[in-house]
Parts: structure tokens; sequence; C-alpha cells
């Protein structure tokens, strides 16, 4: 077997893909709980199939098993949500205080944030390295207007 890179250089070329950004969010008995993703793609069409990765260590992880729906949150571009996703990226209690959001057709909260979401029921999960490959299968889809956020090289911005 071929040794691997270092997970530092791994972030470093990595990041030379620009991604977009996400929030990923999910309701479960013990409140509303969410992250920021950019492992995040579209996978099928038919059926229509979403890929979002996460740490199993996130504090959101467990909660999306056992909920079993989430929504993704394509976050729009500005200043105001570069700090929002800096704040669902880090290790808190209560992300949602004073976030504006609404429950979706599932029960997981979309973000005002959003300039765009997709509200998926759980399909089936991979193990990836640190991470769990969620599938999820999109019951609603709403699209909004202006521009996405973007990350490259360890920077937002906008197109």
């Amino acid at each position: 077997m071929l040794p691997s890179v270092s997970p530092e250089r791994l972030r470093e070329v990595a990041g030379a893909f620009v991604t977009g950004v996400t929030i990923v969010t999910t309701s479960a008995a013990d409140g509303v709980f969410g992250c920021t993703a950019n492992a995040v793609a579209s996978l099928s069409l038919e059926p229509p199939l979403m890929l979002v990765c996460l740490d199993r260590a996130a504090n959101t992880h467990p909660r999306m098993l056992a909920a079993r729906t989430f929504a993704i949150n394509i976050i729009r571009a500005g200043a105001e949500n570069e700090a929002l996703c800096r704040s669902f990226a880090a290790r808190a209690d209560d992300k949602f205080a004073g976030v504006p959001h609404r429950l979706g057709s599932t029960g997981a909260p979309i973000l005002d944030a959003a300039l765009a979401s997709l509200e998926c029921e759980l399909e089936r999960t991979y193990e990836g390295g640190d991470h769990t490959i969620f599938i999820g299968r999109v019951v609603d889809a709403v699209l909004g207007e202006g521009e996405p956020l973007i990350f490259h090289r360890g920077r937002f911005s906008g197109l």
C-alpha cells in the first residue's frame, strides 16, 4: 500500500478546489442542530439524491442518524453569512440562538440565510474515514434569489 499524504497537505491542496458553503440542519428530540459542510454534492437526478459528508465528532451527526431527515441550506453570499458559517463550524451548544429560521416540511430548520434549500429523507449511510457519508432522497427543494457563498483556500467569498 502506498503511503498517504498528511491531513495538513490534503487540506492545503484540496483547498484549491472551490466549493459551495452549506449548513446542514436537523431536528431531534433535544432540539435543532446544524453544522457547516462543504462536502456536499448532487448524487442522482432519478431518484433525486444528495450526498453529505459529516465528521462523526460533530454534535449534528448522531441527531441526523436518529431523525433520518435533514436540510441542506445553501448559504447566500455576504459578510454576515460568513460569520454565520464560522459559528456553525465551531463546537457550540446552541448554534441557533438568534439565528432566523423556520422548520421545513421534514421538521429540519431552513435558515433565512439560505439562497436555496434541499430537504432530504435519509436513504443510507457509509463510513468514510473520520466522516459518515449520508445519502438523502430530496423531498423538497426551494430556490431563492442571489449568489452563493463560496470557499477557496481557507477563505469565504462570492462569485
